[in-house]
C-alpha cells in the first residue's frame, strides 16, 4: 500500500502497539481510511522492543485487555494475572490477525517530519525506511541525523493520532565510562532478539523495577 501526495487519507496512526492498534481498528470500523505507520517490523510496541529476560507488565492482565471486543474478551485466557512480554505480544500479534489490519500497517517505517498544511487542511507526513529498528532506536534518542534525514515518502492526512507510548525511545547513556567501555552494551527498550543477556551490564533502565529484572538475569 503506497500512498502518494495525491491520495489523502483520513487518518494516520503512527505506532502499532496497544494504543495504536485499537485506534486503528476502532477507526476502520467507523469507515475510516487509515493507515498506521510503525518503526518496528511487527506489532507491538513497547512490547515488540523490550523483549529482555524476565520482561513483565506491572498491570494486571485482564485490566490490560480490550475491551471493545467482547468475543476475543472471553475467548482469550491469560496464563498469567501479570502476563510476561512473549504473551502480551502473542495477545497483540493476535489481535492484529483476528481484525485483519496488517494490510493497514507499514512497517519498518518511521516519521521524520510532520507539517500542518493550513490551505488544504491536512497534515503533510515524511517517513523513512528503517533497515535496523533496534540501532535506529538509540539513534533516534540522539537526534543522529542519518534518522533526521529527508523524508523518502510523503503521505497526507486530515488527522494524526500520535499512539508512540512514553517507551518508544530508549534513554541516552550517560554513565561515566560508557564511550570507552569496550564490552557489550544493551538496553531494555531495544534487547536484540534471542539475546540471553549473560555477563551484560545494562544501561540506565525505563524504571528501577527492570534494572533490578535485569541485574539478576544478567547476574550484575
Amino acid at each position: 500500500m503506497d500512498q502518494t501526495p495525491n491520495s489523502a487519507l483520513d487518518v494516520i496512526v503512527v505506532g502499532a502497539g496497544f494504543a495504536g492498534l485499537c485506534a486503528l481498528i476502532r477507526l476502520r470500523q467507523r469507515g475510516l481510511s487509515v493507515l498506521a505507520l510503525e518503526a518496528a517490523s511487527d506489532v507491538g510496541g513497547t512490547w515488540f522492543f523490550n523483549c529482555y529476560p524476565g520482561a513483565q507488565c506491572d498491570a494486571a492482565s485482564i485490566d490490560y485487555s480490550f475491551s471493545f471486543d467482547a468475543t476475543l474478551d472471553r475467548e482469550w485466557e491469560w496464563s498469567e494475572r501479570f502476563a510476561r512480554q512473549p504473551e502480551l505480544l502473542r495477545y497483540l500479534r493476535h489481535v492484529a490477525e483476528r481484525h485483519d489490519v496488517r494490510r493497514y500497517i507499514r512497517f519498518n517505517t518511521r516519521v521524520v517530519a510532520a507539517s500542518w498544511n493550513e490551505g488544504a487542511s491536512e497534515w503533510i507526513v515524511g517517513t523513512h525506511r528503517v533497515l535496523d529498528p533496534e540501532v535506529e532506536a538509540i539513534h533516534a534518542a540522539r537526534n543522529d541525523v542519518t534518522v533526521m534525514e529527508s523524508a523518502e515518502s510523503i503521505l497526507r492526512a486530515r488527522f494524526i493520532v500520535f499512539a508512540t507510548g512514553s517507551h518508544s525511545l530508549p534513554k541516552p547513556v550517560d554513565v561515566p565510562g560508557a564511550a570507552s567501555f569496550l564490552g557489550t552494551s544493551l538496553r531494555t527498550s531495544c534487547w536484540p532478539r534471542g539475546e540471553a543477556g549473560q555477563g551484560v551490564v545494562p544501561g540506565p533502565p525505563d524504571s528501577c523495577d527492570r534494572d533490578r529484572v535485569v541485574r539478576r538475569t544478567c547476574g550484575a
